[in-house]
């Protein structure tokens, strides 16, 4: 996946995520993130709870969550 693609799918997941958030004012961002990604793909869904990088239950997580899923896609990073 580029980087290019791997924006365009960031940016559909945080536009589901931001729906979860606009529904219920008390869900934080890494549970909108969490649900949202459990709707569009259950594989990643499974692989990524509970680890270290799942932000359910700390948005302190969101960055390794990023970062998994720049792996999981094996997203090309050009130098620029």
């Amino acid at each position: 996946m580029t980087q290019e693609e791997f924006t365009e799918y960031y940016q559909r997941l945080s536009e589901k995520a931001g729906e979860y958030v606009k529904g219920n004012s008390d869900m934080r961002w890494g549970q909108a993130l969490m649900n949202a990604i459990g709707d569009t793909d259950r594989v990643i869904y499974r692989a990524i709870t509970g680890t270290d990088s799942d932000p359910f239950y700390s948005d302190k997580r969101i960055n390794k969550f990023i970062n998994w899923l720049r792996d999981y896609f094996h997203v090309e990073m050009r130098a620029r």
